[in-house]
């Protein structure tokens, strides 16, 4: 639980997000910070859209 919320704070901090996705693979609690960072308009960026 305090690793959600330390999670979230650092999200609410920040400016955008960026998503170190090996393989194209997100784990559940990856997808839920990402969740929380769209509804908070951040911009999200995935590793594997530069690995192209």
């Amino acid at each position: 639980m305090i690793l959600h919320n330390t999670q979230k704070i650092k999200i609410l901090n920040s400016d955008c997000v960026f998503v170190i996705d090996v393989d194209k693979q997100i784990t559940e609690d990856v997808m839920c910070n990402i969740i929380f960072a769209e509804l908070l308009h951040k911009p999200i960026y995935y590793l594997s859209e530069y690995l192209k």
